[in-house]
């Protein structure tokens, strides 16, 4: 293998075998390389919204103890490299505040690594085997470049569901945490709360600690004890020690884009034990996830494997957490929001977040999702105001429909369309062909009513935000002038 173009034409060559949710293969594959790492202090996260969230605090405060942690996180925003990271110790963690790219897998790592891995699967098609899924692929890279470095920990993010994820061929982990659960991939996880919990709670082995956060919030009642029950009866089967993440053990003393000594934030209280954190993350969601990755820290510290782990670490190491585009403040003049939202749960979250954050203002949004997802739903849950009389909550004033750029995008048209639907009348939507037309447009439009901007959906469309964001701040249209806009 010559260079990273050809490792990752290695990896995505093998999306012609499709997502095939199986263990088989990847027991296969990490026996020909030297079997799964298991000896390492694994916290293994499942869930269908703040999975990502969880593993960034709680990545970072094991760094901030001092510990070298190897981070598995999917997909990338906007490199490869994003997906595999360690963050050794303290000056790791400081390095990642500075640069985002800080502790990524080099690319001569990835050309080495994705050698060993090719050589493995071709071994295991000429045994008859079938090939490795693209996802197997980049997590036995993942799992063998944890290895190399020593990590004392390692924060495994699933990448789908659980039971059958690449991530499960680890024996015991010392700590699972299953953050919120919802109706995502349900062609593969099952069409019921129950399927669905069944799938996620399977990460839990004998003998794990488990962290569950407070399903209140992500759906209705019933799913909600439907979830907790699924979670319950996991851990009775296999003997695993459980406790909630309730959001009643969490307080927001603080929040707002000046909350942090004029900077974006959020400021924390857990009782037990009564520990007050800050966070740069903004979002009305963060707290929740924040209280799940601390009990899951507590739970950690509590094997006693990890002895530098205490409170100290886990306030700087949270102080110091960084996840983009998680409802993320771009620009402040005006404030840009830019938030992955993507089904009708994140959705709900974000309308939260939006009332908290910029209350009382017109909100102009550009948005691009992926046509399998439940876009209606999505876009009523964020648009649809129950109640116009509310002063606390967001205006949404204008919607800018793009594309996504990969294959699964849904078209900008039948977006902007379903936009219409949902907000009604005062809602004004179109589509734009490019991006940076809409960002422009959405800028110029707050810039004049004293509003926000919010770019939400597809992780994919974050990548097109970020770069594009220096261009459209920099114009400054008139009015009158509206190119792209097609509504």
């Amino acid at each position: 293998m010559k260079n990273l173009d050809a490792a990752l034409r290695f990896f995505a060559s093998s999306e012609r075998f499709g997502i095939r949710l199986g263990l088989e293969r990847m027991r296969s594959l990490m026996a020909r390389l030297g079997g799964t790492p298991q000896e390492t202090v694994y916290l293994h996260i499942a869930g269908t919204n703040g999975k990502g969230s969880v593993t960034a605090f709680a990545a970072s405060a094991l760094a901030a103890a001092g510990y070298r942690v190897g981070v598995y996180t999917s997909p990338f925003l906007f490199r490869f490299s994003e997906r595999i990271r360690v963050l050794d110790g303290v000056a790791g963690l400081e390095a990642l505040v500075r640069d985002d790219a800080a502790g990524e897998i080099p690319p001569e790592a990835v050309v080495r690594l994705a050698a060993r891995v090719e050589q493995a699967t071709e071994d295991m098609r000429a045994a008859g085997e079938e090939h490795p899924t693209e996802f197997e692929l980049i997590t036995a890279v993942a799992f063998l470049h944890f290895a190399e470095c020593r990590c004392d920990a390692v924060v495994l993010e699933t990448g789908l569901g659980g039971r059958l994820d690449a991530t499960n061929t680890i024996d015991a982990p010392d700590v699972c945490a299953i953050t919120a659960l919802g109706y995502d991939h349900c062609d593969r996880l099952g069409n019921t709360m129950a399927e669905i919990a069944a799938e996620k709670a399977a990460i839990i082995k004998r003998g794990t600690r488990v962290v569950l956060q407070d399903q209140g919030s992500a759906g209705t009642p019933e799913d909600a004890a439907v979830a907790e029950a699924v979670v319950r009866a996991r851990c009775r089967e296999v003997g695993a020690g459980l406790r909630i993440a309730h959001a009643s053990e969490c307080t927001t003393l603080r929040q707002g884009l000046y909350a942090l000594d004029g900077q974006p934030g959020q400021v924390l209280r857990f009782d037990p034990p009564g520990a007050v954190l800050e966070t740069a993350l903004l979002g009305s969601y963060q707290p929740l996830n924040a209280l799940t990755a601390y009990r899951a820290l507590e739970a950690l510290a509590e094997t006693g494997r990890l002895p530098r782990l205490d409170a100290a670490a886990i306030v700087r190491g949270f102080r110091l957490t960084r996840w983009p585009c998680r409802f993320e403040l771009l620009a402040k003049d005006p404030p840009v929001l830019a938030d992955g939202a993507h089904n009708p749960q994140g959705a709900e979250s974000l309308r939260r977040s939006l009332s908290a954050v910029v209350p009382g203002r017109a909100v102009h949004f550009v948005c691009g999702v992926s046509a399998d997802k439940d876009y209606p739903a999505m876009l009523s849950a964020l648009l649809a105001d129950p109640d116009p009389a509310a002063v606390s909550a967001f205006r949404p004033a204008s919607f800018r429909a793009v594309a996504a750029d990969h294959p699964r995008a849904l078209s900008a048209p039948a977006l902007a369309e379903a936009a219409r639907v949902a907000g009604g009348s005062s809602l004004r939507t179109g589509s734009c062909v490019r991006i940076e037309d809409a960002l422009a447009e959405a800028v110029r439009e707050a810039r004049s009513d004293g509003g926000a901007v919010c770019a939400f959906g597809s992780l994919f469309l974050m990548r097109g935000i970020r770069s594009a964001l220096p261009r459209a701040l920099a114009i400054d249209r008139p009015k009158e002038v509206r190119p792209g806009w097609t509504g």
